[in-house]
């Protein structure tokens, strides 16, 4: 079994490259970790 961040990577990454984004962009792309937990914005 893939973990999270591994099915982001290979899946969700992929898209937004497809569609133009910059995933190493924080400005475009954020994560963040608070208390153990992932969240978006």
């Amino acid at each position: 079994m893939k973990t999270e961040a591994e099915t982001r990577k290979e899946l969700i990454y992929k898209r937004l490259q497809t569609a133009g984004w910059d995933v190493k962009n924080l400005a475009q792309v954020a994560q963040e970790f608070i208390q153990g937990k992932l969240t978006y914005h």
